[in-house]
């Protein structure tokens, strides 16, 4: 697997033409959070494990798939920098993310 992780489009882009199956490498992880303004806040360590288990769908009913669900999510967190946007609707969030 290595120390970097690719991102994948949905594989069911269909001839809408609005999305893609193509992948990027994954540079930063944001949790999105509604915001009274938009800021960028760093997550580390076991909390941003932990945002990213509860944003996935792990296996709860099978054991060893738990165990490479909560190790994919603690070595995401340490290999991928990890965010809280916080948010307003408006297009000024863009420039923080640039």
């Amino acid at each position: 697997m290595g120390d970097s992780y690719r991102i994948y489009g949905t594989p069911w882009h269909g001839n809408a033409e609005i999305a893609s199956p193509l992948s990027t490498p994954l540079s930063s992880i944001f949790f999105l959070a509604h915001d009274h303004e938009n800021r960028l806040i760093p997550v580390q360590g076991a909390d941003a494990a932990s945002q990213l288990l509860v944003r996935s769908f792990p296996t709860f009913w099978d054991a060893e798939g738990m165990k490479y669900t909560l190790g994919l999510c603690q070595r995401l967190s340490t290999r991928v920098p990890c965010y809280e946007l916080g948010f307003i609707p408006d297009k000024g969030v863009i420039d923080i993310l640039k």
